[in-house]
């Protein structure tokens, strides 16, 4: 059971988001990880962020979150949209690595 107060910092970090995205993540998960609390705090200040985590922390979806949200306000008119590229994301994993060296291995 989590602690009173970890409850409310997460209720805190959620409800930065479109309440439509914030209840999808309610409904989907338990909680946030470290990595996507921390994350959030610091995307959503609009400070470049490295999340240095181990695999399956939720990263990728801490950095997607807040695209999603970004996007879906850009949609409904909430927030202005601008040109040019929305979201970007550097995955940088041994797996992925080794992924593109097998494609490209067997596409010779």
């Amino acid at each position: 059971m989590m602690a009173r107060r970890e409850q409310e910092d997460q209720q805190d970090v959620l409800s930065a988001f479109h309440p439509a995205v914030a209840e999808w993540f309610r409904s989907a998960f338990e909680a946030p990880t470290p990595p996507q609390e921390l994350g959030w705090r610091s995307i959503l200040e609009g400070q470049h962020t490295l999340i240095l985590a181990p695999t399956g922390s939720g990263k990728t979806l801490a950095a997607f979150l807040v695209c999603i949200d970004v996007l879906l306000r850009r949609l409904i008119g909430d927030e202005p949209g601008g040109t040019g590229c929305s979201c970007l994301s550097k995955a940088a994993s041994r797996s992925l690595s080794d992924s593109c060296y097998v494609a490209g291995y067997f596409a010779e």
